[in-house]
């Protein structure tokens, strides 16, 4: 359940969901974990609140980047071999 708050791709939708969730936890007669989700979301979500240009940095490679593994597949993919050669 708690991880239907967190996948979603807004704050407004995320309280919403919380709020779901305390309430499916409330009828499974477990009201202090639903006390605990509502006390706790303001805080849980705070990550919303961040640029989503921050987390987009983190996962960029500089310009020009190609990993080990690629750069060794496409080296083996071009090659010409005899059965590919022109005669």
């Amino acid at each position: 359940m708690l991880k239907a708050i967190h996948a979603q791709e807004d704050i407004q939708t995320a309280r919403a969901t919380a709020e779901q969730v305390a309430i499916k936890l409330e009828q499974m007669k477990l009201a202090k974990a639903a006390q605990i989700v509502r006390n706790g979301i303001e805080e849980t979500l705070s990550f919303y609140n961040f640029p989503s240009e921050l987390a987009l940095l983190a996962h960029q490679q500089p310009a020009g980047y190609v990993p080990r593994y690629e750069s060794a597949t496409k080296s083996r993919h071009n090659r010409v071999t005899p059965e590919h050669s022109c005669p």
